[in-house]
């Protein structure tokens, strides 16, 4: 809208690009660029079944990446300033910044992933081989967990104990033990391996892979791949 409110409605995990045309158009060096300007900004948003809702003040939100939910509170990544932004989904308004530990030049938050037991959501970032631990009851990042080469996704089991993290150049996930917060495991996967999901039963991790078209299947009991299928590109 003309107060640059966004609404975004989906029932399906995907990558989505919004055309965003407003006056005074704000551009990444936080320069007016025309008077009425476009632009577009990527989103990655998780399966939340029929979540809507309206994100305000999206200057605040640079260069979002990806989301997850915990607590009626939506968690951003920003890969262009290395941080979190903190939405309260009961009032749409962005309630808190929180600044990645990261010494890279280029840290680049992507994946992020909230844990359904324990006060805390994860941020997997690649330019520093890193899973930044946040603390969601004091909003800070407490923890930074060394995992392979460039993390891209991660996705907790739903009893809130293992933490698995896809490592898009080394072709591995990083099997995380919530309870000690060190990697307990590396499981070797198809190419390039970005998004995860896992079986109810937290028994099988079915991971994709980027430069194989295919998805890998992951006994999380055995840890090993089990079968790699292939599907489209």
């Amino acid at each position: 809208g003309a107060d640059g409110r966004f609404a975004l409605q989906y029932d399906e995990e995907g990558e989505y690009t919004l055309d965003i045309t407003a006056r005074g158009y704000i551009d990444r060096q936080e320069q007016v660029a025309t008077d009425c300007g476009r632009g577009e900004k990527e989103i990655w948003l998780t399966p939340i079944a029929l979540q809507s809702g309206v994100m305000k003040d999206p200057v605040r939100l640079i260069t979002p990446k990806r989301l997850a939910f915990r607590e009626r509170r939506a968690y951003i990544t920003n890969n262009t300033d290395n941080s979190v932004a903190v939405i309260n989904t009961a009032t749409d308004q962005v309630i808190a910044k929180i600044a990645l530990k990261c010494d890279a030049l280029l840290c680049d938050p992507t994946g992020i992933a909230a844990n359904p037991r324990r006060a805390q959501v994860y941020v997997a970032i690649p330019g520093a081989d890193q899973v930044s631990v946040i603390n969601t009851d004091t909003n800070e990042d407490v923890r930074q967990i060394k995992v392979g080469d460039s993390p891209v996704a991660c996705v907790v089991s739903h009893d809130g104990r293992m933490l698995y993290v896809s490592n898009q150049r080394d072709n591995t996930v990083s099997v995380v033990d919530l309870d000690t917060l060190n990697v307990r495991d590396l499981i070797r996967v198809g190419r390039e391996p970005a998004g995860m999901g896992i079986s109810p039963d937290d028994v099988y991790l079915y991971v994709s892979n980027n430069s194989g078209d295919t998805v890998s299947v992951l006994n999380l009991k055995a840890g090993t791949e089990t079968t790699r299928i292939p599907v489209g590109s």
